[in-house]
């Protein structure tokens, strides 16, 4: 066997285990979430005319919103202390009041697609694995608004470009962290 040979035998050596120590632990995974999820209050106005007077007409309206709740699922790969995952989440709050004295029946719904990268630290805190990341993806935003006039509706909707910072703290055995001491 010639130097040559020899080097690339060897170099293909190293690069096949290195390759294959992260794929022994790689594995896949999916998971749920849930919980509470809070919304800005809106600024808008209503711009119209006076059908009595003629004159142009603009209604400022600040809106706000309830709490309100969110649930998805995701499915990922983990490889390592990374795992690149696809997430789902629906999201959905109402409107409580506005600028205006009056409470409007509104809703605004959110579904949302994201890719994110994630990585775990490995720190020795028993079960628990904190983690930072980052996400993208896209959103179709729906809002509905029926006003305290009769016949007043308004239906919007939007699809956007979202981002998402991540950090957080996860089990890797639940039931560990749930009784471990019962």
């Amino acid at each position: 066997m010639s130097m040559q040979t020899s080097l690339l035998a060897g170099v293909a050596v190293a690069v096949t285990a290195a390759l294959a120590a992260p794929a022994a632990q790689a594995q896949f995974y999916l998971g749920a979430e849930g919980g509470w999820t809070g919304l800005e209050g809106t600024k808008t106005s209503i711009n119209g005319t006076n059908p009595v007077t003629g004159q142009s007409v603009n209604i400022p309206i600040n809106q706000s919103f309830d709490g309100g709740f969110n649930v998805g699922a995701r499915a990922g790969y983990q490889m390592g202390p990374w795992r690149f995952e696809g997430e789902y989440s629906y999201r959905s709050n109402t409107g409580n009041s506005t600028n205006l004295g009056t409470r409007l029946n509104a809703s605004v719904e959110t579904n949302s697609l994201m890719a994110n990268a994630i990585y775990d630290f490995n720190v020795g805190w028993g079960p628990l694995t904190p983690h930072i990341g980052m996400g993208v993806g896209g959103a179709t935003v729906n809002g509905n608004v029926n006003g305290p006039v009769i016949g007043f509706r308004s239906k919007t909707s939007d699809a956007i470009f979202v981002y998402q910072a991540i950090a957080g703290a996860r089990s890797r055995n639940l039931a560990h962290l749930v009784f471990k001491n019962g």
